[in-house]
């Protein structure tokens, strides 16, 4: 709605399985993490070929930042933006999240099934904690073991990359390493904004964000986003 305010039309679509699989998906074990990426560059191909659009940006947020990044590297985009995307595989980045939360005898077995399956193995049973169905497993891992980070060095789409200092979910670690890997990317840290792009005060109010889809995002982000995709006259 604030792109669009801007003159900005978008395209916005459910990652195939949400809501449910449907029986065009194929088989839900079948699934691997390229899927996202070909969904996302056909998308991208459609804009393309529709010839209404002759610039096209890419905005991946969280694990669609990584979409994100594979899909630039496969087919041509104008601009590239990341919203609170990380810099480490998924299975690391979900490692160092358990850690926080739990304690060293709780999280090693944890932790030792998800190195596991990032090294190909089925883990049956998984451990309590840790809900992936032996059958899933290989498409977990597939997902678990993307680095961001080697094909973003070989991008060289203009690229803006925003993370917030409430972000309980990342660190400003990501963002520092995302914009090592281009060095040439617009950065921008926003200290009170949270994961899912929300101004708040504290922990609390972070938490209750996830559950309220009507509160504004970030006024900063909105504005450094329009000015980013307006550079190239996207629309």
């Amino acid at each position: 709605e604030q792109l669009l305010a801007r003159g900005i039309a978008t395209l916005r679509y459910d990652k195939r399985g949400a809501g449910g699989w449907k029986p065009a998906f194929g088989r839900p074990e079948d699934f691997r993490f390229k899927d996202y990426v070909d969904d996302a560059v056909a998308l991208v191909s459609y804009l393309r070929g529709s010839g209404r659009f002759p610039h096209v940006a890419v905005i991946g947020h969280s694990e669609g930042g990584l979409v994100a990044i594979l899909t630039a590297q496969r087919v041509p985009v104008d601009r590239l933006v990341l919203l609170a995307t990380a810099a480490r595989r998924q299975g690391d980045l979900l490692k160092a999240q358990l850690e926080k939360k739990l304690s060293p005898e709780a999280l090693a077995p944890i932790a030792t099934a998800i190195d596991a399956i990032m090294a190909g193995q089925i883990v049956d049973p998984p451990p309590p904690g840790l809900s992936i169905p032996p059958a899933m497993q290989p498409g977990i891992a597939s997902a678990f073991t993307e680095d961001p980070i080697d094909p973003l060095k070989k991008i060289m789409t203009p690229t803006l990359i925003i993370a917030g200092g409430r972000d309980s979910q990342l660190a400003r670690l990501d963002l520092l390493a995302l914009s090592a890997a281009d060095s040439a990317a617009k950065t921008l840290w926003l200290p009170d904004m949270n994961h899912v792009l929300n101004d708040v005060t504290d922990e609390a109010d972070n938490l209750a964000s996830y559950n309220q889809p009507e509160r504004p995002l970030d006024p900063d982000l909105i504005e450094a986003v329009a000015a980013f995709i307006g550079e190239s006259e996207a629309h």
